[in-house]
């Protein structure tokens, strides 16, 4: 079960990663229209400020979602550097679960203000903004995914059911 849930780890963070680099590929491609758009015609596009900005929402939620998957996220490193051996490992899966509570809520607020804002339009295209939004629910949700699963891989390590991996 653990190596099921691993590979689906896995898997979900390969394609945060591919829509991370598509969104800051679509986002260079286009500030990039822009700038040549604003010196060789001297006017400039209003849709590619509103691509630029949501494509930057998105990354960073993708960013988030990675960074959990590989333990990168925000720690309290002062804390975690003074224990050693199971305490620290202990203190690592406390940080997991409160990590994963605020993910947690973080899903449910970005479901409401999903579904407050889907019949507004964004300002500068033509799609709901709630596509823009729904990036906190989806992403923290992979968020939850991860944690979850790098939980399980620190308990069982710690039990000495397997080798820490993943987690």
């Amino acid at each position: 079960m653990l190596k099921i849930l691993n590979k689906v780890s896995e898997r979900l963070n390969r394609l945060c990663q591919i829509l991370l680099v598509l969104s800051i590929t679509i986002l260079v491609a286009a500030m990039f229209i822009q700038i040549l758009r604003r010196v060789f015609i001297g006017s400039t596009f209003t849709w590619v400020d509103g691509v630029a900005r949501y494509m930057l929402i998105w990354g960073t939620f993708l960013g988030a979602a990675i960074a959990a998957k590989e333990s990168e996220h925000i720690s309290l490193t002062f804390i975690a550097d003074k224990l050693t051996g199971k305490a620290n490992q202990i203190f690592e899966c406390l940080l997991y679960l409160c990590f994963a509570f605020l993910a947690c809520y973080a899903v449910f607020a970005g479901i409401q203000a999903v579904q407050l804002v889907l019949p507004q339009k964004s300002d500068s295209l033509p799609i709901s903004v709630a596509w823009i939004y729904g990036a906190i629910p989806f992403c923290e949700a992979i968020i939850v995914f991860h944690l979850g699963v790098n939980f399980i891989n620190k308990v069982a390590a710690l039990a000495g059911l397997s080798a820490p991996n993943g987690g």
